[in-house]
């Protein structure tokens, strides 16, 4: 992620796979942040920066063939979404609890689960020595 902006409208937001934008209070609503952040995951760290890894053949094969569902009602918009909600699931069990011993977690989308957790997982845990290494330059 290289910029974030916040804007006194929404709430929404969105990312152009490098800027994420925010409108509105989103106090209640964490997650909002890491989907927009999983976008720019799903190009720059999972894909190879020229294509979104939620593009590929194969995301759309586990997403269409091996699995029986997608996260909810929104990761049906896109693969994109899919990918990005998918992501809100895998910094979830990275950092508060196992999905696996979370009531009403499902087995259905497990493929993508499993797929998308491999890409970004590490960069959604949380480390306490792991420090930002580059720095916006002033200009």
């Amino acid at each position: 992620m290289r910029f974030t902006q916040f804007y006194n409208q929404g709430p929404s937001a969105f990312t152009d796979g490098q800027d994420i934008t925010f409108f509105g209070d989103f106090s209640q609503s964490h997650s909002v942040f890491v989907h927009e952040a999983t976008h720019n995951l799903d190009r720059w760290i999972a894909g190879d920066s020229n294509n979104w890894y939620s593009y590929t053949d194969a995301w759309r094969s586990w997403t269409n063939t091996q699995d029986s569902c997608v996260p909810d009602g929104y990761a049906m918009a896109s693969y994109t979404e899919d990918f990005a909600q998918t992501g809100v699931l895998v910094a979830y069990d990275a950092n508060v609890a196992p999905l696996h011993k979370t009531e009403g977690a499902s087995d259905c989308f497990k493929t993508q689960y499993a797929r998308a957790g491999k890409e970004i997982r590490k960069t959604w845990k949380y480390d306490a020595g792991r420090r930002c290494k580059q720095r916006i330059q002033e200009e």
